[in-house]
């Protein structure tokens, strides 16, 4: 009887002690959950052992937590307030395209409000040609466009999960220094030509009677009769140039048979350095038809196959060819001079830019060639393609997109191509 007492008791006792601590655990995990719904760190709960180094613990995480958030709402904060001072419009969207954030500027530019966070950018701004640019994903190149009677210039930056910074600049002042620097150009480039009509006539009436004038003032005017025929070139090409940038593209587009059109620009280029003695190919696709301005690309293609003919070294060859390659219409002059270096041609389409000096110097040219080629291909929605190997020659590849030709009815001429075309 006593050993049963005494067990019931042992029993009895363990039973409330481990109720005891039971409750006192209870009591801890209701506290911690309370403070846990207001996580006030004046108010942590006070306790030893093993509540106590949890709260501690969670106490010092707050602490720290609370720390970095006022920090990174600081960071935020000035990032905000630096760049709503931007005269740049800043945008940021979510994967989806839905606006996040934008600074004053933006707003501005686009008349955005509070009410419209969170919705599509491109049901904000209606216009097919930047819908096509956002979901296209190719952002190399900015596009430009008129949003709210304002020419802007929109450019696209992806970053984390398909989110996107998009920058968005009012061009209206360089649109009108541009205006102003292409109107000063075309009008003292205008004024010039009756001087210089004026001093070329009597250059060349002197020249003709050349038995009476000294062999000194011969040569003399030899000199000015050339250099006043380099300047008559580079009024034109100014003149020119400042006209296509000027104008819009022509909307009526022509047919233009290429092999007609290739075949005069090719004997009008054998024409002028008949001394190089040149050999010459011509290969065309009989089936093409380009749509667009004839007088236009005349130009062009004949610009390209003169600069061929002229940087050419004596006795080359040079191939003009037009061809079907996949969607597009490839007019290609291939010859097999000196090559250009690769640095130099991103460059070759700037005005005045003429490569390499000590290949250059010698010959005679104004340098705008190829930005008039460029220029005129722009408003043809075709592109100029630039392939060189020093010492191995050069192809000038002028690519039309199938909005820019259709293709007639007949046989085509099939040939093989000097350089192997670049994907």
């Amino acid at each position: 009887m006593t050993s049963f007492l005494l067990g019931y008791s042992i029993t009895l006792g363990m039973l409330l002690s481990l109720s005891g601590y039971l409750i006192w655990m209870l009591r801890h995990l209701y506290r911690f959950e309370r403070w846990l719904q207001n996580p006030v760190l004046s108010d942590a709960p006070e306790s030893r052992g093993l509540w106590g180094r949890i709260f501690d613990r969670i106490y010092l995480l707050q602490k720290k937590e609370k720390a970095a958030r006022k920090t990174l709402h600081q960071v935020i904060k000035r990032a905000q307030d630096s760049t709503n001072t931007l005269t740049d419009g800043v945008v940021i969207l979510d994967e989806h395209g839905l606006l996040e954030w934008w600074n004053r500027t933006a707003a501005k530019l686009l008349n955005l409000r509070t009410q419209d966070r969170g919705l599509m950018l491109t049901h904000l701004l209606r216009d097919p040609a930047f819908k096509q640019y956002f979901e296209s994903e190719t952002y190399q190149i900015p596009l430009v466009l008129t949003a709210h009677n304002k020419p802007l210039e929109f450019h696209v930056t992806q970053f984390g999960k398909n989110e996107r910074l998009l920058l968005i600049r009012d061009i209206s002042h360089l649109q009108q220094l541009e205006k102003v620097r292409t109107d000063f150009v075309a009008n003292v480039s205008h004024e010039l030509r009756t001087p210089l009509t004026v001093l070329k006539g009597y250059v060349e009436t002197f020249l003709q009677i050349d038995h009476t004038l000294h062999p000194t003032l011969k040569r003399g005017l030899a000199q000015m009769q050339e250099q006043t025929q380099r300047m008559e070139a580079l009024i034109t090409d100014l003149l020119l140039l400042s006209k296509l940038e000027s104008s819009p593209p022509v909307r009526t587009a022509t047919s233009i048979g290429l092999t007609s059109l290739l075949t005069r620009v090719m004997a009008e280029a054998k024409a002028i350095y008949p001394h190089k003695e040149h050999s010459f190919e011509l290969s065309v696709d009989a089936r093409i038809q380009l749509l667009g301005h004839e007088e236009e690309l005349h130009s062009a293609f004949s610009n390209m196959l003169i600069n061929a003919v002229k940087y050419t070294q004596t006795h080359g060859h040079i191939q003009l060819q037009a061809l079907v390659h996949e969607q597009e219409v490839w007019v290609e002059v291939i010859d097999n001079g000196p090559g250009i270096d690769p640095s130099y041609t991103p460059r070759l389409t700037e005005r005045f830019f003429r490569g390499d000096p000590n290949r250059t110097q010698q010959i005679s040219g104004t340098g705008l060639g190829l930005a008039i080629v460029k220029h005129i291909l722009i408003r043809h929605e075709a592109t100029l393609e630039i392939i060189s190997r020093p010492g191995q020659g050069s192809c000038f590849r002028c690519r039309f997109p199938q909005q820019s030709f259709e293709l007639l009815q007949t046989a085509s001429t099939k040939y093989p191509t000097a350089l192997a075309p670049q994907e």
